[in-house]
């Protein structure tokens, strides 16, 4: 598992011309960028790396800082960060995975104030903890606590249509048309454990059967 940086497919945006001057100037600006790695800082929201046409290699911004490349920025509501954003970098040690299930899927997801957006699922961000030898402080591996940071762009017709979200589980509904067939809010409860098949008082046969026997 990579540490603190990690690729992600690469993703054709535009950039709030702002950020890349402290927010000092150029407000309301905009120009093109390719979204291409991520880093995770536990206790930080997820950070972007991109690079700009004239070349710039220009790291670590919130995905506010960014919207879809089709759109103009006078069509993009600025969103402030923690409804767009749920939950800080879990561990400084990440992975990045398309999911092929979820591959341009459409989705809807609920904000802060409990309404419902729709959008498209891009790719996602999970957490772990990397080694045993380490002093496990975060909440990545604790099965209650534990959230994806999947990345979506809000589709046209909404009221924050063009920008990104990063969402947990616990606040997107997928829809694959041939699958998806209930239109509800489930009421599932978190799950508490991850079970292990070693806990119990059983051992092998101690010779060079492949096909072993068990004991208790």
């Amino acid at each position: 598992m990579a540490f603190l940086n990690h690729n992600t497919p690469i993703l054709k945006a535009k950039i709030k011309l702002e950020f890349l001057y402290n927010k000092e100037k150029h407000i309301g600006g905009e120009d093109e960028c390719i979204i291409h790695s991520v880093t995770t800082i536990e206790g930080k929201t997820p950070l972007f790396n991109i690079l700009l046409p004239n070349g710039a290699f220009y790291a670590r911004l919130p995905i506010n800082a960014f919207f879809s490349a089709n759109y103009k920025r006078s069509d993009v509501k600025d969103v402030e960060l923690k409804d767009i954003a749920y939950w800080d970098c879990l561990s400084y040690y990440a992975g990045v995975v398309e999911y092929n299930v979820l591959n341009t899927a459409q989705c809807k997801f609920l904000s802060r104030d409990n309404k419902l957006h729709e959008a498209t699922y891009q790719f996602t961000i999970d957490y772990a903890q990397p080694d045993i030898n380490l002093l496990n402080t975060t909440y990545c591996e604790i099965s209650q606590e534990h959230k994806h940071h999947h990345l979506l762009e809000i589709k046209r017709g909404d009221d924050w249509q063009g920008n990104y979200a990063l969402m947990p589980n616990n606040r997107i509904l997928f829809n694959l048309p041939n699958f998806t067939i209930r239109n509800e809010i489930p009421d599932y409860k978190v799950n508490l454990d991850y079970p292990s098949v070693e806990t119990d008082s059983w051992i092998t046969s101690n010779d060079d059967n492949q096909f072993y026997k068990t004991k208790e």
